[in-house]
């Protein structure tokens, strides 16, 4: 702008310069227009400022990957675009401690209703504010410009993409699974050992009917089983903004730890497994017991406000310090980071499943003393698939 007002300067001066040597009367006529052209344009930048009230529109939620915009448009302002409006939109993500700027300068008038459009960022899941500031006028020439005192800020929350998976979970307690309600007082630590054998009942679960004992007599025999406390079963979505070099991982990644995660504990609670649904957050591991639906919501807030973790090493140690084998039985993995060394550790203390997720590339399964299924988001959009944890 300052290289714009220099030359118009000096073009001006040039033919006064030019007036004064020659006394031409085009000369003075075109230094004169220059000087009108300059006023007009700075009296237009001054009433677009005074008169202009620009509206923001910015949608409540969004889903990753979704095709919502934020929308500009005139609340109030003049039939005819005599100046363009500049404003400076951030957007800043509180999960992913990003902050995205972008200058609009657009021209705005009230006779045909224009607004401008513009793509909400919207590659990664979490809380987004929106905010624009720094607001001003100027001219097309970028000879006059002048602030208008308007900001505006708005939340959208940007939802985690919703994934068609099913689980199938091994080694579940067959006393845990039926549900039933056992004597506290019996003795004995295997939750699968059978106690008794009696007549099946209403509310018995069909898998526990023994039955060749059943078919020796007239009866339905029914297995009762000791009481299920020593089964207890977490989900811990292990994101992270870099790998295990420090290099930064890819947005798809990350979203695709959290999609994964909550696709999993949503199957299980259709399921009736209860579980706990859990996350690295400040140094140590911040669960959340999911035994219903209204749990379900409270999981989905948790992935939303919790802020990932910077580095990879910072979550693990979340995770190795809360001590997980002394409150859980069996452990689901969710991470996007090969670390066969952190499951060979876990799977040492806990029955241990881990899931990989991948974008677009796969990855070799192993067999060892944990269980590893790789997911690739890319493809789980179009097919639904069960995964045996």
């Amino acid at each position: 702008m300052t290289s714009n007002r220099i030359l118009y300067c000096l073009a001006i001066l040039l033919l006064v310069a030019l007036f004064a040597w020659t006394g031409s009367a085009v000369v003075l006529a075109a230094s004169c227009v220059l000087v009108v052209f300059a006023a007009l344009l700075g009296l237009g930048v001054l009433l677009t400022s005074i008169l202009s009230k620009v509206r923001m529109r910015v949608p409540s939620s969004a889903v990753v990957g979704g095709k919502e915009a934020i929308e500009l448009s005139l609340e109030r302002g003049l039939p005819f675009s005599l100046a363009l409006i500049s404003l400076r939109i951030s957007s800043t993500s509180a999960t992913f401690r990003t902050t995205e700027q972008r200058v609009v300068v657009t021209a705005l008038n009230t006779r045909r209703g224009s607004k401008v459009r513009m793509p909400l960022d919207a590659r990664r899941y979490g809380r987004m504010e929106v905010t624009v500031d720094d607001c001003c006028c100027e001219d097309p020439l970028g000879l006059f410009r002048c602030r208008f005192d308007w900001t505006a800020r708005q939340s959208v929350i940007v939802h985690t993409e919703s994934l068609s998976l099913t689980t199938n979970v091994r080694h579940i307690p067959l006393s845990r699974s039926f549900g039933t309600t056992y004597d506290a007082h019996r003795s004995g630590s295997d939750v699968d050992e059978v106690f008794d054998i009696r007549e099946f009942q209403p509310g018995d679960h069909l898998s526990s009917v023994h039955w060749k004992l059943t078919s020796k007599f007239d009866a339905m025999m029914s297995r009762q089983f000791s009481r299920p406390v020593d089964f207890e079963l977490i989900v811990v979505s292990l994101g992270s903004l870099e790998g295990q070099q420090g290099s930064e991982l890819a947005a798809e990644l990350i979203n695709g730890v959290a999609s994964v995660a909550e696709a999993l504990s949503s199957d299980m609670l259709q399921q009736g497994l209860y579980h706990s649904f859990a996350l690295p957050l400040h140094g140590s591991l911040m669960a959340v017991a999911v035994d219903g639906m209204e749990a379900l919501d409270s999981v989905s807030e948790l992935v939303l406000d919790a802020p990932i973790s910077q580095r990879y090493h910072d979550a693990v140690a979340s995770l190795l310090a809360s001590e997980m084998a002394e409150r859980f039985t069996k452990c689901i993995l969710v991470s996007s980071v090969y670390d066969e060394r952190l499951w060979s550790s876990l799977a040492l203390e806990m029955d241990l499943s881990v899931v990989l997720v991948v974008h677009g590339s796969g990855v070799q399964e192993v067999e060892d003393s944990f269980n590893l299924v790789v997911v690739d988001t890319q493809e789980e959009r179009k097919h639904e698939r069960c995964i045996a944890l």
